[in-house]
């Protein structure tokens, strides 16, 4: 049994990067697509070379992805439709695709889904930092890193959880204050001890 902990003590911990919904339906056309998510892209890009290929680091990229009976939809314009292009990667991450983990989502956050459930369930005393990325700020991030540092908090795990606040994005519409609802998303993770940076392996966003 101390040999089995010593190996788990010296077992090498991994970065996670968390790629969310940077997918064609929100930053290229569609009911959903908003042009200023495109601004984060190339910092996303930049982020995903440092995690390729490094045994310490690995990535998963969410992918929204609905059906038309979808009961997001009800709440929601019609996006994202399985089958379109609107749920493909955006091409600039096409290359980089088959060395992440690609999970499809049915809802805002992509914690509950059943494949990322069970690769946390296997994987959690091998992670010692998920890093976030991606859209939108105060929807599918947060509905996605609130549930995650509740899980760690719940099984007392020794990981952290941070979002890079130059490479997350939201979108802009009448209802929907770009600006505003960032600042309120941005706030309900640091209330609930979600760490927040200016830029990955940077400064604490104030």
């Amino acid at each position: 049994m101390k040999k089995f902990y010593k190996k788990m003590r010296l077992k090498k911990m991994k970065e996670v990067l968390v790629v969310i919904d940077m997918v064609k339906g929100f930053v290229q056309e569609g009911n959903m697509y908003d042009e200023g998510i495109n601004n984060i892209t190339e910092e996303i890009v930049n982020i995903v070379k440092k995690f390729i290929n490094k045994d310490d680091k690995e990535i998963i990229a969410f992918k929204d992805v609905h059906t038309e009976s979808s009961k997001e939809l009800e709440v929601f314009p019609e996006h994202c439709l399985e089958g379109t292009i609107e749920a493909e990667l955006i091409d600039q991450l096409i290359p980089y695709e088959k060395a992440m983990r690609v999970f499809e989502k049915n809802s805002t956050s992509g914690f509950v889904t059943k494949k990322f459930m069970k690769y946390l369930r296997k994987n959690k005393y091998k992670i010692n930092k998920f890093v976030i990325v991606g859209c939108c700020t105060d929807i599918c991030i947060a509905n996605f890193a609130i549930p995650l540092i509740n899980y760690i908090n719940e099984y007392n795990l020794d990981i952290d959880v941070e979002v890079v606040v130059n490479a997350i994005e939201t979108y802009d519409a009448e209802y929907h204050n770009r600006e505003e609802y960032s600042n309120l998303g941005l706030k309900m993770m640091r209330l609930n001890g979600i760490s927040l940076v200016k830029k990955y392996n940077g400064d604490k966003y104030e």
